[in-house]
């Protein structure tokens, strides 16, 4: 139970750290950087152990690749912030609890989107996911600083 309420504050603080650069920033690279950063760092204060980080990456790996069949609806709402009468494979509430959860990551789509990587999307997020999963590791092992 503990570990599950760690996984919940590390990605409550991922979703309103979203927010905020979704209104900030106009830069996808800069916000997905800034957000891989982040949840790394957050990973390590709250101390994570690989079980705990494994959860939690499964989960976003489901909800992006839930999100990347249905990737042409998902940039409708998510660009014009509003529904267009288009066919989706998900219900409206759904989509928008499935782009809610996904904000922390939502830049990794546009990258995709821009530099017109679609048809590689189904390789590309797990191995984003697997990079962070090997960094968070690597930082693991570092002994903390004590202030």
């Amino acid at each position: 139970m503990k570990s599950i309420k760690k996984i919940l504050k590390v990605y409550l603080i991922l979703i309103i750290l979203g927010l905020i650069l979704f209104k900030i920033s106009k830069s996808y690279i800069v916000t997905t950087i800034i957000d891989t950063i982040f949840f790394i760092g957050l990973i390590r204060y709250f101390n994570l152990n690989k079980k705990e980080k494994g959860i939690m990456l499964t989960f976003i790996a489901i909800l992006m690749i839930l999100l990347a069949l249905d990737i042409e609806n998902y940039f409708e709402v998510y660009q014009k912030l509003c529904y267009i009468n288009t066919y989706s494979i998900y219900p409206e509430i759904i989509l928008d609890i499935l782009s809610l959860l996904n904000l922390p990551f939502c830049g990794a789509f546009e990258i995709l989107y821009k530099y017109d990587m679609f048809n590689f999307k189904f390789y590309i997020i797990p191995i984003y996911l697997l990079i962070i999963f090997g960094i968070s590791t690597v930082t693991n092992k570092f002994k903390k600083i004590s202030a």
